[in-house]
């Protein structure tokens, strides 16, 4: 891939996080909480802003952009080593946000997304025949299963609290764009085309952005 285009997408991605990272200091918190549910008791292990993870996501792209622009043969790896961290990262904010808050279900959501883009990288790379059909399938499986544990999260935490009426509206955006994006993302890794890369790049920014302001933005008015 043109090394210009990893520039100019490193270089939109810092840009975002250095912009977030302030507007973020500046703003009320959107304060979050992780327990633990381990031995049947709920233990608090402590309250943080979730929107300070926000500035990460696209830094840590920015920084793979950067790396692959200075190491292009190395491309593959540094693109998915990249994925399985923001990506997990952005499932950890997804997840917390449809009412997941116990840190070992958080963690397992996050190791399963990093299992995802070593499939991703391996299909990319070295897989044909077979062997790339069957990891397809356990990667649209995966796929499936973090998915579905933010779904019925997301409906348990509802029904629960009888909360249908006071959930802000954004939540419900965020979780159903998110939901197709990611699902996008395996589907054009499926397809063999010149562009193919160029489209990774533009989906990792199209994810990443919408996600930051929509949780900036579209969620500030409910704290503040």
């Amino acid at each position: 891939m043109n090394t210009q285009v990893h520039l100019g997408a490193g270089t939109m991605h810092l840009v975002q996080s250095i912009l977030i990272a302030y507007l973020q200091a500046e703003s009320v918190p959107l304060t979050s909480m992780v327990i633990n549910t381990s031995n049947r008791d709920t233990v608090l292990m402590g309250e943080y802003n979730l929107r300070s993870v926000l500035p990460f996501i696209p830094l840590l792209s920015s920084i793979g952009h950067f790396a692959t622009a200075v190491y292009p043969t190395h491309q593959s790896e540094l693109q998915y080593g990249e994925y399985a961290i923001s990506a997990s990262l952005m499932v950890y904010v997804i997840a917390t946000l449809s009412g997941i808050l116990d840190i070992r279900s958080l963690v397992t959501l996050c190791l399963l997304n990093a299992v995802l883009q070593w499939i991703g990288h391996r299909v990319e790379t070295s897989a044909r025949g077979p062997s790339r059909n069957h990891l397809l399938l356990l990667g649209f499986s995966i796929h499936t299963i973090i998915w579905a544990n933010v779904a019925t999260s997301f409906y348990t935490t509802l029904k629960l609290n009888d909360a249908v009426d006071s959930v802000p509206p954004m939540v419900y955006t965020i979780i159903i764009t998110m939901f197709g994006l990611f699902t996008t993302f395996g589907v054009w890794a499926v397809i063999d085309s010149k562009e193919r890369e160029n489209g990774f790049v533009l989906l990792s920014f199209l994810c990443k952005t919408l996600l930051i302001w929509m949780m900036f933005f579209g969620l500030r008015r409910e704290v503040e």
